[in-house]
Order: structure tokens, then C-alpha cells, then sequence
């Protein structure tokens, strides 16, 4: 009985490992497609509205 009940936590191990490889490999792929359609769907504010400020503000120390 113990025998079996390691097997079947082997098993349920060996599925949750597997599911998450399975979703980790599909995680860049999505990753690239988004970044593709970013980069040609224009901005509604002009082409330097993504870039953020070019020097930051410094606080007084």
C-alpha cells in the first residue's frame, strides 16, 4: 500500500512537472508575438510617447 501511494505521488510529480515545461516553453513564444504587434501598432500619442523622460528628477538630498 505504502509502495503504491509513492507511486502515484511519483506519477502526480512527474504530470505537474511536465504541465509547467509545457507552459514555460509556450511563455516566450506569446512574449515575442505581443512584442511584434507593439512594435507596429502606432502609438495615439506620436512616436516619443513610449520613451520615458531623458534625464530623471534628482531629489534633494
Amino acid at each position: 500500500m505504502a509502495r503504491q501511494a509513492g507511486a502515484d505521488r511519483e506519477r502526480r510529480a512527474r504530470i505537474i512537472t511536465a504541465d509547467g515545461e509545457f507552459q514555460a516553453a509556450a511563455k516566450p513564444a506569446e512574449a515575442a508575438a505581443g512584442a511584434d504587434r507593439r512594435e507596429l501598432t502606432p502609438s495615439p500619442a506620436g512616436p516619443g510617447a513610449r520613451a520615458g523622460p531623458a534625464v530623471g528628477h534628482r531629489s534633494a538630498l
